[in-house]
């Protein structure tokens, strides 16, 4: 079978990618909630551990091209959490969820690729893609205000690890199909 059909595609070519780590920690905003653990009358009475998962999302980056050199400025980070204040010694069997807001790591850092080097002729529609992003979170729990009746969680995120790729969009001519039959003859040299 064969086809003479061929389409113009856009795509993104990957010119490279390198994984780098932000320096630094971040605190967060210290979050205070009741002391109110899930389906009991009881209250925490000695600080609980703190468990659950956070998930970060970056906000952004942007990139500039001097020379061969690549630098990317990655503009901040959002962290989306589901908590869980879990009770220890004579607290064990106490939990309560937590609803923690979407908290913003406004921190900028400026990358320069050491492995990327882009010639002039490929310099024309770059993006950065920021992707694979992971973190420490570092959070405790700890008994507050007038009687206990409070908790205060303290976080400090760091650690944090992305890979950045660099792409270029691109515009092909591909041929959609080709003669798939017929006899291929091979020569010994």
């Amino acid at each position: 079978m064969s086809c003479g059909c061929c389409e113009l595609i856009k795509t993104k070519r990957v010119m490279c990618e390198e994984e780098v780590t932000f320096p630094g920690s971040f605190p967060l905003c210290p979050i205070t909630v009741a002391n109110d653990p899930d389906d009991t009358t009881d209250q925490f009475t000695v600080d609980p551990d703190v468990e659950g998962t956070s998930n970060i999302l970056c906000t952004g980056c942007d990139l500039e091209v001097n020379g061969c050199v690549i630098t990317v400025t990655v503009k901040g980070f959002l962290l989306d959490e589901k908590l869980t204040l879990v009770g220890t010694g004579d607290d064990m069997g106490l939990t309560q969820e937590v609803d923690i807001p979407i908290a913003r790591i406004c921190e900028q850092h400026t990358f320069t690729l050491g492995k990327c080097k882009i010639s002039d002729a490929c310099k024309e529609n770059l993006q950065c893609q920021l992707f694979s992003i992971t973190a420490e979170n570092a959070a405790t729990a700890t008994l507050s205000g007038t009687g206990n009746n409070e908790i205060t969680i303290t976080q400090t995120i760091s650690n944090i690890q992305l890979t950045i790729k660099i792409n270029q969009e691109v515009q092909l001519l591909v041929q959609l199909c080709s003669n798939t039959g017929g006899r291929v003859t091979i020569n010994p040299t």
